[in-house]
Formats: structure tokens, C-alpha cells, sequence
């Protein structure tokens, strides 16, 4: 039950701050999703329109009343209708963790997904393979200073997962993507520079933006 001492100005606040959040946050996914399209990039969604988040209307499930953590992926529009889709482009947007966070990822996968599109219920498909703490069905390896990969600890994992392979992925401070240089500098270029090359010159990073590596960890560990 409520606390006699409760502060009623603060929790009007509190919420005012979130949905001032949210809205910012909704115009970045408008601006992600513009910057990937000039790209020919496309959200890999049942509904484009809608965001991929985990949510619980159970009442005792507190923490699924909220929405803390986006996951957005984006898939190549290939020119030829036979082409096989092995991979795509994943956003991740986490604004629980104690500083919030953006992350791009290439997801691999061992089987053509074509035919795969996500709907908003299938968040966890994208979300475990970001979240080095707690996490029992990947592995997680520092690549450089700056990219972390993981990859399911065994075929059965690989399998619940739509054959899901590995995410190579970096994070940035997501108040740091204020503009739509910004982002297009820090997001959406390397990451399509990652999906077509399959690796980042990290000295071209500009370090002061990027969250290290054992950074990362250490954040994924606080939540």
C-alpha cells in the first residue's frame, strides 16, 4: 500500500520525465527508420509501425507495466527475389539500465530469413543476445575495445532462436545521438558499414562517444 510520507509532486514528475523520454525515444526510431530507408534498409517487422518491446499485464509483473528496452531490426531490401537474407541490422534501445543506452548489432544466422518477421511479442529474440549479465543461453566475448560478440552456447539455443548464429554489436550513450548527424555518424553508417563488411576499423571510432567494452559489461551488470 502507499507510504503516509509519499511525495505526490514527485511522482507527477516521474512520470512527466517518462514520457518525456518516450517521446524523444519515438522520434529517434521515426529518424532511425528514415536514415535506414535512404540506405534501402527496412524494418523486418509484422507491423513497421509498431516498436518490439517486452511488456507484462500481469499485475504483479511491475516491471513489464513499463517499457524499457526497444529492439528494432532491419533487414536489406535485396534486388533479386531469390536472394538469400542470412543477416540483419538490429537497434537496441535500453532505458533501463543505469545510464541509457544504444546499440547496433549485425545478427547472423545459420538459415535464409526471408521469411522471418518479428512481431512485438518476439523482443526476447533479439534482446538476450545483448545482455552479457544473467544470461544463460549465450556466450559473450570481448572482439576489440569497442564490439562485443555472443553466440548461443549450443544448437538447441541457436534453434529456439530462428537459427540465430551470432551478434557482433557496440553501444554509445543514447543521450549522445542528439541530431540526425549524430546519429547517422555514430549508428546507422557503421553499423551498415559492419553489415556490408563485416568489420569496423575501430580507430576510425571516435572513443570519447563509444561505450568501451569491459564498460559495457560493468553497465549490463548494474541494472
Amino acid at each position: 500500500m502507499f507510504e503516509q510520507t509519499s511525495d505526490e509532486s514527485a511522482i507527477h514528475t516521474s512520470f512527466s520525465n517518462i514520457a518525456n523520454l518516450y517521446e524523444q525515444v519515438s522520434k529517434l526510431l521515426g529518424e532511425i527508420d528514415k536514415q535506414f530507408k535512404d540506405k534501402n534498409f527496412y524494418p523486418n517487422l509484422n507491423n513497421p509501425n509498431a516498436i518490439c518491446r517486452w511488456r507484462s499485464d500481469l499485475i504483479e509483473n511491475i516491471n513489464g507495466w513499463q517499457v524499457g528496452s526497444i529492439v528494432r531490426p532491419y533487414v536489406f531490401a535485396h534486388e533479386e527475389e531469390n536472394d538469400e537474407i542470412k543477416k540483419q541490422v538490429v537497434i537496441h534501445i535500453s532505458m533501463k539500465s543505469k545510464i541509457p543506452i544504444i546499440s547496433f548489432g549485425i545478427f547472423t544466422y545459420n538459415n535464409d530469413i526471408t521469411n522471418l518477421r518479428i512481431g512485438i511479442g518476439d523482443h526476447w529474440l533479439m534482446y538476450w543476445p545483448f545482455q552479457t549479465h544473467n544470461n544463460k543461453d549465450f556466450n559473450f566475448n570481448i572482439e576489440n575495445e569497442y564490439f562485443i560478440n555472443s553466440e548461443p552456447i549450443n544448437d538447441k539455443v541457436s534453434n529456439n532462436y530462428k537459427q540465430f548464429a551470432a551478434n557482433s554489436f557496440t553501444s554509445i550513450r543514447l543521450f549522445r545521438v542528439n541530431s540526425a548527424e549524430s546519429l547517422n555518424r555514430l549508428v546507422i553508417s557503421p553499423s551498415i558499414e559492419l553489415f556490408t563488411n563485416g568489420v569496423i576499423n575501430i580507430e576510425n571510432l571516435d572513443s570519447s562517444e563509444y561505450i568501451a567494452s569491459s564498460d559495457y559489461f560493468e553497465l549490463m551488470r548494474q541494472k
